[in-house]
Formats: structure tokens, C-alpha cells, sequence
């Protein structure tokens, strides 16, 4: 089976580069240095993803990877969130949430639901 729909590709891929813009800002306005780790963690996930995203066209297998990515980088990103020392950076966290289940969404209608 070869996936065809490269908008919900497309827009999946753009949606995680923006998650990575808005890791980078929290990153360089985090005062914890402990935390860079975390960040570049989440970096490397969300670069894997969008690595696997443009993969799915020829391998469908991919989507269930990027559906599981998506939980991994769900639960870090939220262990950021409520450890996170001000509330400055809770819309950023919030929106890095919403981005992610689109993606999550996203991959579900490719697979043929939602």
C-alpha cells in the first residue's frame, strides 16, 4: 500500500517543525541548565518524526511509528510542562500539546479514522 495523500503529510511535517521552534524558545528562556538535556531530547524526537513522516509515502508502517513517537514526546513534553518553574512558558507548552495532536490526528486518518 502506497499512502497518497501528501497534504495530511505535508501539513504533519510543517506542524512538527513548528514544535521544534517553540522547543527552541522555551530552550533559550529555560534558567534551569539541568533542562537543555530534556530539550535537546525532545529536538532529536521531533527531527525523527518528521524524518519518518516523509517515509510514509513509501512505507505505511511509518504512521504507527509516528503515532507512537507522538506519545513519547506527549509524556517528556509534559514532565516539562509541570516541572517548568513559571507559568511564562505554559502557553508555549500549550500549544507545543495542541500542534502534537494534530499530528497524532493526522496520522490516525491515514490509517483511516478519525
Amino acid at each position: 500500500m502506497i499512502i497518497t495523500n501528501t497534504k495530511i503529510i505535508k501539513e504533519s511535517s510543517s506542524t512538527l517543525q513548528k514544535c521544534n521552534k517553540l522547543v527552541d524558545s522555551i530552550a533559550t528562556t529555560c534558567c534551569l541548565p539541568e533542562r537543555s538535556s530534556n530539550m535537546v531530547e525532545l529536538q532529536i524526537i521531533i527531527a525523527d518524526m518528521i524524518s519518518t513522516i516523509e517515509k510514509i509515502k513509501t512505507n505505511p508502517d511509518n504512521i504507527k511509528k509516528c503515532i507512537e513517537s507522538a506519545g513519547v514526546l506527549g509524556s517528556k513534553i509534559g514532565y516539562l510542562n509541570v516541572t517548568c518553574c513559571t507559568s511564562t512558558r505554559e502557553s508555549k507548552y500549550q500549544m507545543l500539546f495542541t500542534e502534537l495532536m494534530l499530528v497524532h490526528r493526522n496520522m490516525w486518518a491515514l490509517l483511516g479514522h478519525g
